[in-house]
């Protein structure tokens, strides 16, 4: 299978300044550059005592940037959540998205822009590349854990009838390695970015380093919990 999207042309950006720490500045801000993955470890067991897990089951934490709100997005060179890159890249203009760099795993494209890929809205079709796919949620969305795996369906996909979809794009995450503390913190983050959203009168939205199922097209296998992210937009 052969797509467009993945004939990425390598661009040098004409703007912004880069150190050798990995981060990138441009309009006074510094964005974050590369997504570093924690190494494989044992499962925890079935409690939820003891010490605080990995860096990756737990929410992201940076310092807050000057723009307020949650965009604490670019504080770092590197990060170990998917969260700042999609806060980032929520906040940058569309020149800011080209220029910028970055570096995710599996990942081609070198740019913001062409790293990160908003579902089709109306249909579901064949994603060749893996990106940071991102969408809108429900407030009503709900989290299914089913047969080891938490299910997570966007308002977005295909077979649309009666306000809702019969093919809806759907992440799927499997959990069995995960210490029951990572487990809940998703299901928190899950359900915070809901509330939070409609309190504000927001969209919830959910990005996501994803792969698509090769069976179903509709299905986004996401490999590690710091792989996706929640957060919210204002209604166009």
């Amino acid at each position: 299978m052969h797509d467009d999207d993945c004939e990425l042309v390598k661009e040098v950006a004409s703007a912004g300044d880069s150190d050798q720490s990995g981060t990138w500045r441009g309009r006074n801000v510094v964005w974050p550059v590369r997504l570093v993955d924690d190494e494989p470890r044992k499962v925890r067991g079935p409690g939820v005592d003891g010490p605080l897990p990995p860096a990756e089951d737990r929410r992201e934490t940076t310092r807050r940037s000057a723009s307020g709100d949650d965009n604490d997005a670019g504080d770092t060179a590197t990060a170990k959540s998917i969260r700042p890159f999609a806060l980032a890249y929520r906040d940058m203009t569309l020149e800011e998205r080209k220029e910028t760099p970055i570096a995710l795993p599996g990942v081609e494209a070198d740019r913001y822009q062409y790293a990160f890929k908003g579902l089709p809205k109306w249909q579901t079709q064949e994603l060749p590349c893996i990106r940071v796919f991102h969408g809108p949620l429900r407030y009503t969305s709900e989290l299914r854990d089913e047969a080891g795996a938490f299910h997570i369906e966007l308002y977005a996909g295909g077979e649309y009838e009666d306000g809702g979809f019969g093919a809806p794009w759907t992440l799927v995450l499997a959990h069995g390695e995960w210490s029951a503390r990572a487990r809940a913190l998703l299901v928190d983050e899950f359900e915070s970015a809901r509330q939070e959203a409609r309190t504000s009168r927001q969209i919830p939205q959910v990005y996501a380093l994803a792969r698509q199922d090769a069976d179903n097209v509709n299905l986004l296998h996401v490999d590690r919990r710091s792989r996706i992210a929640f957060t919210k937009q204002q209604q166009k």
